[in-house]
């Protein structure tokens, strides 16, 4: 019994690594789209540049390849990146003119970005905060027609930043409302049903904040992440050590 206890408990391991590599690898293909912008490059033919660009695009789309392979098989690893004070704004300025106008998803819907100026910069880690936005958009994308608008709001408060992605979708069926944060829940034809696991995986263990939505067939979905503000005394303590 003691052995056979002890396989389970290790199979159980098993299984939550490989769920957290398949999130991993499933992130890193959203992020992988900034480098379509290779395609838009204007280079002369002739030039040594041109040798250089169709290296750099070949070794994009092996990376892609690698990626699309890697969420079958589930064996790759990633570093997570170390937090450091980042502002919020910056970065999702850094997004508008990456992610928003190169990921397939995204770039034919309208984007609008309304950022609050009193959100103070804070200790978080970048790509886990972009991998969150980047899923929540691409889902509001998704479920949006075509050059719809989708809202991108960052709220401030006294211990929290409030994020808001709303789409211009149809709404999430009440039948499966209460499944959608399941593990490869999805009703796309093409999906994992890993965005939403991610998400929330980040929010609420990484962070300790909190990720919901309402939604209405006629005004479409609203997710709302709310990070907590780390204290003066602990934002201090942080940006001393990095």
């Amino acid at each position: 019994k003691i052995f056979s206890r002890r396989i389970r408990l290790d199979n159980e391991v098993l299984a939550r690594e490989f769920e957290q590599t398949h999130i991993f690898i499933h992130d890193m293909k959203n992020l992988l789209s900034v480098f379509l912008l290779l395609d838009n490059l204007p280079v002369d033919n002739e030039s040594i540049l041109q040798r250089y660009l169709h290296f750099m695009k070949m070794a994009r789309n092996n990376l892609t390849s690698l990626v699309e392979q890697s969420l079958s098989n589930m064996k790759h690893f990633i570093e997570p990146q170390k937090p450091g004070i980042h502002s919020l704004q910056e970065m999702i300025g850094e997004m508008a003119e990456s992610d928003f106008v190169t990921h397939p998803d995204l770039k034919d819907k309208r984007i609008v970005v309304d950022l609050a100026r009193d959100v103070p910069a804070f200790h978080f880690s970048k790509l886990q905060i972009r991998r969150v936005l980047l899923n929540l958009l691409v889902n509001a994308a998704q479920a949006s027609r075509p050059g719809a608008e989708i809202a991108l709001v960052v709220l401030g408060g006294e211990d929290q930043a409030v994020i808001k992605v709303k789409d211009s979708g149809s709404g999430i069926p009440e039948a499966t409302a209460g499944k959608i944060f399941d593990s490869h829940f999805t009703t796309k034809e093409k999906g994992s049903g890993l965005g939403l696991v991610s998400c929330r995986q980040i929010v609420e263990k990484d962070y300790g904040g909190t990720i919901s939505f309402v939604s209405d067939p006629l005004q479409g979905t609203v997710f709302t992440v709310s990070l907590p503000l780390p204290t003066t005394k602990f934002s201090q303590t942080c940006s001393n050590a990095a």
